[in-house]
């Protein structure tokens, strides 16, 4: 969807330089020599680009997420996250984490509480943190 023409109204412009902070506007200011026009022109090229890549990122989260489960499964079976020796291996914030979203899920779903309902919840750091060296030999070899 394409954002609507933007107007440079100067009361816009004030408005936007009230909500923003001058740190933030700061890096556009530089970038566009001191043009408030310009610097606000390259704020919403920013917005945009990262809202391009949004979908494509969301979609390779999800595509490596669930390969890392398949491997897991594959290791613990389908309730790899009360496997003590899954669970062993976590450092204590990841655990905590996990702890905290499967406690999270058992008044919605009980005893039918499985992995998949708190997969959407864990953050992509906890992931990325089984793909670390530190769990080449106990997950990956």
């Amino acid at each position: 969807m394409m954002q609507a023409p933007f107007s440079f109204a100067p009361a816009t412009m004030r408005a936007i330089e009230a909500t923003r902070s001058v740190q933030r506007l700061a890096r556009y200011m530089a970038a566009a020599n001191g043009d408030p026009h310009l610097a606000l022109r390259l704020y919403l090229w920013n917005a945009r680009v990262c809202e391009a890549f949004y979908l494509p990122c969301q979609i390779a989260e999800v595509a490596c997420r669930n390969a890392i489960i398949a491997g897991l499964i594959d290791l613990y079976g389908l309730r790899w996250n009360h496997e003590d020796r899954f669970r062993t291996i976590l450092p204590h914030r990841l655990r905590d984490q996990l702890d905290r979203l499967t406690a999270d899920q058992r008044p919605q779903h009980g005893s039918q509480a499985d992995a998949w309902h708190i997969v959407p919840g864990l953050t992509l750091g906890f992931w990325t943190h089984l793909l670390t060296k530190n769990f080449d030999f106990t997950l990956w070899k």
